[in-house]
């Protein structure tokens, strides 16, 4: 479960207009086990789009500078780098009943709020 910034305009707006310290305070709240992803956008044949993962690094080894280069990264490829953050919420083997499922969701979502609430206010 993740915060997904995937549409061109939505990535300029939470890169471009983020202050990279303010963000940086805010990540580095989240647990060690939460992933910062960054990817490439190709489009196929008809339209079709595929992400392509460039980048997957742990929370707890994300800095300012890293936000700094993300964001030259962004704009020097059009902003067409969809970024994720979050952690999953099961494992491959983990057959969870409905209750446990939601709880875990629930921390997450919990987790994520204040990323949430900071690029809605972009």
């Amino acid at each position: 479960m993740s915060i997904v910034i995937d549409q061109q305009k939505n990535i300029e707006r939470a890169l471009g207009g983020a202050n990279p310290q303010e963000l940086y305070n805010l990540l580095e709240n989240l647990p060690e086990d939460f992933l910062f992803s960054v990817y490439r956008v190709f489009t196929l044949a008809q339209g079709l789009r595929s992400y392509k993962p460039v980048l997957r690094v742990p929370i707890r080894d994300i800095s300012p500078d890293f936000l700094k280069w993300l964001t030259r990264f962004a704009e020097e490829n059009r902003y067409k780098t969809p970024i994720s953050i979050g952690r999953k919420i099961w494992g491959i083997d983990d057959f969870l009943p409905r209750r446990k499922h939601l709880e875990r969701a629930k921390k997450v979502m919990e987790h994520l709020e204040p990323l949430k609430q900071y690029f809605e206010k972009l």
